[in-house]
């Protein structure tokens, strides 16, 4: 292997190196190779904080997991035991129990405990093991929203465990009851799981209520349709007799196309007789480009008389100003590809899709815009600010070369406050920037 040129540490957009990818899957005799020839730097975290010890334990190769800790001393915290208990590897879970002594009744910084780790992957071996031999509670609850196992087990459709639990645990079937603190009940995540097998088995033996709302709005029914299943819809209608909320605060439409289904959309229109156009003030597309629905925008669009350059709300936002601020590079391509298309238009502060652009720090958006539909990139917002302004305020350094390098008059110019670039990057403590415009 010629590494002469390459860097070995080099990161994907995750950023994960060549041995986290290694440790995920499990290789040993790779990520020795990259470790011991290599030198990969094996305390280099990820993203999320992820470092090779904590892709080996997720991955549940114990042998690697060995290797790391005995033979590099990387540190075995209650995050790498509980990704560990998420492979689902017993093996592996029982040897850092008993060799490297962790206790599986931590809780993780959100309050995540082994036995939530256990109902997301589904791991019913995993849960005796943590029940009968560590003497883990079931009724504890944890995570952002302090869920329970049934929170987490439905939101995965394992309908196999929570079965299990109703029929060898049966004093924590109070918790099929239980809301977390979004107001939400198992039954809605078992809903938008679209296991139609599981959502049965609570409204009719467990009598599940299917008639309560979360704080967001969101029922048993609005849920289904994130599930995308055809049949639990037909299910919900033709035997369960539920409301399918069509004109709600969380409207079954508008679910259907944040999700991204267009057939589950149609199905709607045809079924309750909806004008998709006028549906809620024409907000459907909105929704398409808010979630990154490429396909179902592009339905829309084709198929019914929305308006391209319409605005939503006070800001006077358009398609494109959202997929700009959002940094949707395939959706912007495809706004900017129809002729009808205002590239030009501002919202009611002025920014233009320029300034969202650097807002959202998407260089390839920024780049298309100027390179292929010629924005002037010294245009001001109502408050003076140029793109180069947004872009040294959020800490794009290659936008900021970008903008300097194709309008060098960019470098010196000065908001409604007589604030310069280099100003900004200052007040925003960018040390790249303003190494880079000093």
């Amino acid at each position: 292997m010629n590494t002469t040129d390459i860097d070995i540490n080099i990161t994907c957009n995750e950023g994960r190196t060549p041995l986290h990818y290694s440790c995920c899957y499990g290789n040993v005799d790779l990520s020795q190779y990259l470790i011991e020839v290599q030198d990969s730097d094996i305390n280099i975290t990820d993203n999320n904080k992820w470092n090779a010890l904590t892709h080996s334990a997720r991955g549940g190769n114990m042998k690697l997991v060995q290797y790391l800790i005995n033979n590099h001393q990387l540190p075995l915290t209650s995050f790498e035991l509980l990704q560990a208990v998420c492979s689902t590897k017993l093996s592996l879970i029982k040897l850092l129990v008993n060799e490297y002594k962790q206790d599986l009744q931590v809780k993780d910084s959100d309050g995540m405990q082994a036995v939530h780790c256990a109902a997301t992957v589904g791991a019913v071996d995993v849960l005796e093991y943590l029940v009968k031999d560590c003497g883990c509670d079931l009724d504890k609850v944890g995570g952002v929203y302090k869920r329970n196992v049934f929170h987490f087990s439905t939101l995965n459709g394992h309908f196999s465990f929570i079965e299990y639990i109703i029929n060898n645990h049966p004093r924590y079937t109070s918790l099929l009851h239980s809301t977390d603190d979004n107001d939400t009940l198992p039954i809605h995540y078992a809903f938008a799981s679209g296991v139609i097998q599981l959502v049965t088995l609570l409204i009719d033996v467990m009598k599940c209520d299917v008639t309560t709302e979360d704080k967001n709005g969101f029922t048993c029914v609005t849920s289904a349709f994130q599930s995308g299943s055809f049949d639990l819809l037909k299910l919900f209608k033709k035997q369960y007799k539920l409301n399918p909320r069509i004109f709600s605060r969380v409207s079954s439409p508008e679910v259907a196309v944040a999700s991204g289904y267009v057939h589950i959309l149609e199905w709607l229109r045809q079924e309750y007789h909806i004008n998709v156009a006028s549906f809620k003030n024409g907000v459907l597309p909105f929704h398409a480009v808010q979630c990154n629905r490429w396909y179902c925008l592009k339905h829309l669009l084709n198929n019914y008389s929305f308006k391209i350059n319409a605005t939503l709300d006070d800001t006077q936002s358009t398609l494109l100003h959202i997929a700009c601020q959002k940094g949707h590079v395939a959706i912007v391509l495809y706004l900017t590809s129809l002729p009808q298309c205002d590239v030009s238009a501002k919202t009611s502060n002025g920014s233009t899709v320029l300034h969202l652009s650097c807002k959202s720090r998407s260089l390839p958006i920024l780049k298309h815009l100027v390179e292929e539909h010629q924005l002037d990139l010294t245009i001001k917002d109502y408050n003076g600010m140029a793109p180069v302004h947004v872009a040294c305020e959020e800490g794009s350094l290659s936008i900021v070369k970008y903008i300097i390098d194709h309008s060098p008059l960019s470098l010196d110019m000065t908001d409604s406050f007589g604030r310069t670039p280099l100003l900004i990057a200052a007040f925003s403590k960018n040390l790249p920037i303003i190494r880079y415009l000093n």
